[in-house]
């Protein structure tokens, strides 16, 4: 993930960051800004446009949402494998 930038955590473990959600929503209503400013076109030919827009933000969403739930795993099961580590 090009361009995001790298901090570090109090224990010096490299972590990266990714944009907040209220980035992610500004950028989103922004191009929907955008899209709807375009002039011309058929209200129906906007419309569908629109649809498959928020289509594709709600698959995208989705996608985000099972990314976080396998990483949230694996964050789970690293976090105890440390704990029996440590004892």
């Amino acid at each position: 993930m090009a361009g995001e930038e790298r901090n570090f955590d109090d224990t010096g473990a490299d972590t990266e960051t990714e944009p907040t959600l209220g980035e992610e929503n500004a950028t989103v209503q922004e191009s929907a800004a955008g899209a709807g400013e375009s002039g011309g076109g058929s209200a129906a030919a906007d419309a569908s446009d629109s649809d498959d827009e928020v289509a594709q933000l709600r698959a995208r969403v989705q996608e985000l949402e099972h990314e976080n739930s396998e990483l949230k795993d694996q964050y789970l099961r690293k976090q105890a494998d440390f704990e029996n580590f440590r004892k």
